[in-house]
């Protein structure tokens, strides 16, 4: 059976195919094989309309991302999230995220050399 697995994608991750040479969908794909659900928070859907003349939301609607309702500023809705939502992935290059997530034990995605995606933390 394939495994499922559940992404939330931080703005600077969207974004990463704006800055630098990444299929990010494919390197997904590669870090965790099986069947992937994108999803975002309203926060970080709202930063993404303001930063890069929107670009962001259509790569959002490329990715087929959904947009689930939250509150705050983006990164602490995306700790709420993960705190309250076993078994989600957070990808996210913010290093001060990154951070607070591994104290709580939340698998993380991130860039790593410009051009591949890599996966840190325990996914069960």
């Amino acid at each position: 059976m394939e495994r499922s697995y559940r992404v939330l994608l931080d703005a600077n991750i969207i974004l990463a195919p704006t800055e630098i040479q990444i299929d990010l969908l494919g390197e997904i794909h590669r870090v965790l094989p099986g069947k992937v659900e994108l999803i975002t928070l309203e926060p970080v859907y709202r930063e993404l309309k303001r930063r890069k003349r929107g670009i962001g939301i259509k790569i959002l609607e490329a990715l087929k991302v959904k947009v689930l309702p939250a509150k705050g500023p983006a990164d602490q809705a995306i700790l709420d999230f993960a705190n309250k939502t076993p078994g989600v992935i957070v990808a996210t290059n913010d290093e001060d995220l990154k951070r607070k997530l591994r104290e709580r034990s939340v698998p993380v995605i991130f860039v790593r050399g410009k051009q591949k995606l890599e996966l840190e933390g325990y996914v069960g």
